[in-house]
């Protein structure tokens, strides 16, 4: 059989098949074929089969293979398939892999190289096997035995149907249990119907303790999940006892770690003769059934009666709950730790840009003091002239002070603007237009530029409007343009120039920003996003700062383009979708 491509069955699709069948009161052979015909839906194989122990003897009951004339011989000469593995698995009560021995002293199935046997309760085998070397995953495995669990309910279901006809006497009893059955599993879907609505770890492990009183009786419950190991407390512990029982947490905690230990459903029918401390006094009974997610044990789910012991059929059942359990809160579990990550990584990229944009401040502090000290100088002389004319002609002092006033609003709109600029950003877009993006860095930025005698061309055609953060795209033209300078002054042109402008096409509103300084070569371009990427000197630059602009123009819905060329200059260009006309 070929490989199937995409997803394969899920447990609970698995589990609703098999439930599906049991209201039409199937056979035997047909419950086979049907476990048959799901387990080869779950992986792929050459060869499968169920084995059934017919009077000491493994009969091939149904089976899909290429060696249909051995297996169909060993079964009609009644001397039984040979093959140790099946043995063992029958014998072990767990699943088998394919062993060297079994290579050497198999029968059946010469040719294949990994196989795979799991019990069907301790009266059939399920087998699996392929030509393939390529062994059966754990995931395949964990399945299987989920599927061999639903089988054995499913058969006992097809016995008793069958045998209803021949013992009338006991066709009252079999149709309760067949219907016990039936409700069982049914409320084992119902359960997981409504725990796979929820999305929090903590409310499903919490939703499975308030659902067990539906399979079986019980004074308390308790589920353990999470990593942790030895004597760690692990992340989720969850009890609850019915009737006001006493409980001993420490003590459900510790019996619970026997149960992960194991790795096993776990029964205790005498608790007293426990070495361990008892969670309870009154407990006679405890049952452990282990949660697992890819094969792995995850944590379990620990039941205490007072009666004597759990039944079989609540075994059964509460250990079928406890795997769909597991596999469900270890998905949500994993996405509940991703989504935390998520949020701290953002966290985190707000407190870079902050930081990125604080590093910017401080390159303009020297530029905007100086740009201060005209208005402030105004304005000390207009106050000294009024103080000395203020009695003698009180009119000229009053115009003075107004020189004076309209001096200190422009100290006021300097440092109005540098404080917009340093604080922290909201990150809902509004509506922003890339040529007044432009004007306040060049307004915050120009006056350090022409003290380092950086000439600016701007050319600042007004384009439409997109829906962008004003002030995160503001940090991002200030770094382009504190970057073109640096690129100017380090390969000292005759006319150190820098060229700025916005600009529309047909379906792109664009930003750019040129210098005539060192250019790039191939290698160093392709490099420059990297975080911690730099081609300043030591000392002279962080890295970040075209690793956080990308970060901003990304998030802000466009995109950044880098042309280069060694010794020319570099120009960088922001594109954004041009929005369309209402």
């Amino acid at each position: 059989m070929e490989k199937v491509e995409g997803e394969t069955a899920s447990s609970r699709e698995i589990l609703g098949q098999l439930a599906d069948m049991m209201p039409h009161h199937p056979s035997v052979r047909d419950v086979f074929q049907r476990v048959l015909w799901l387990a080869r839906q779950l992986d792929w194989s050459d060869s499968a089969a169920v084995f059934e122990l017919e009077n000491g003897k493994l009969v091939a009951n149904v089976f899909r293979s290429p060696h249909h004339a051995a297996l169909t011989a060993v079964s009609s000469s009644g001397i039984g398939a040979q093959e140790p593995m099946l043995t063992r698995a029958l014998v072990e009560g767990a699943p088998q892999r394919l062993t060297t021995v079994d290579k050497e002293t198999g029968i059946l199935f010469p040719d294949e190289a990994a196989a795979i046997a799991v019990p069907i309760h301790d009266y059939a085998v399920l087998y699996l096997g392929r030509r393939s070397d390529e062994p059966f995953s754990e995931r395949t495995e964990t399945d299987l035995v989920a599927l061999c669990q639903q089988a054995h309910f499913a058969l006992m279901v097809a016995r008793m149907s069958g045998s209803r006809k021949a013992l009338e006497k006991e066709q009252t009893e079999s149709k309760q249990i067949a219907e016990s059955l039936l409700d069982s599993v049914s409320s084992i879907v119902e359960i997981m119907s409504e725990l796979l609505a929820l999305t929090d770890p903590q409310a499903v492990l919490q939703a499975t303790g308030d659902s067990l009183h539906q399979i079986a009786d019980f004074e308390f419950w308790a589920i353990v999940a999470g990593e942790f190991g030895g004597n760690d407390r692990p992340p989720y512990f969850l009890t609850h006892a019915r009737r006001n029982e006493p409980l001993d947490r420490e003590a459900v905690l510790n019996l619970s770690r026997v149960g992960i230990k194991a790795g096993r459903t776990l029964s205790f029918s005498n608790m007293q003769r426990l070495t361990l401390p008892q969670p309870s006094p009154n407990l006679s009974s405890a049952l452990i059934c282990p949660m697992l997610a890819d094969g792995q044990v995850i944590g379990c789910l620990t039941l205490g009666s007072v009666r004597p012991c759990f039944s079989r059929h609540e075994r059964e059942l509460l250990s079928t709950l406890a795997l769909q359990v597991g596999s469900h809160f270890w998905n949500l579990h994993l996405h509940h730790q991703l989504s935390q990550t998520h949020e701290a990584l953002k966290h985190s990229q707000a407190q870079l840009i902050q930081s990125s944009k604080m590093a910017a401040v401080g390159q303009l502090a020297a530029g905007v003091a100086h740009e201060l000290n005209t208005p402030l100088g105004a304005m000390n002389l207009a106050i000294e002239g009024a103080l000395r004319v203020l009695e003698t002609k009180p009119d000229r002092a009053g115009s003075r002070l107004e020189r004076a006033l309209k001096s200190g609003n422009q100290l006021k709109e300097i440092v109005s603007k540098l404080l917009h600029y340093s604080k922290p950003t909201d990150a809902e877009g509004q509506e922003t237009y890339l040529h007044a993006v432009l004007t306040d860095a060049l307004e915050l930025l120009g006056h350090q530029l022409r003290l380092d005698n950086v000439e600016v061309e701007a050319e600042l055609d007004e384009v439409p409007s997109i829906m962008a953060n004003h002030n995160e795209l503001q940090q991002v033209v200030i770094n382009l343009l504190t970057n073109a300078r640096d690129a100017v002054l380090s390969r000292s042109p005759d006319r150190p120039l820098i060229e700025a402008r916005s600009y529309c096409t047909d379906d792109t509103v664009a930003l750019s920003v040129k210098d005539n300084g060192t250019g790039m070569d191939e290698k160093t371009s392709e490099r420059v996003f990297e975080p911690f990427f730099t081609t300043k000197d030591v000392g002279k630059g962080t890295g970040l700062g075209l690793s956080v602009t990308k970060e901003i123009v990304d998030r802000n819905g466009g995109r950044i383009e880098v042309e280069t060329t060694p010794g020319m200059g570099t120009t960088i260009t922001l594109k954004f979708k041009k929005p369309s006309e209402v």
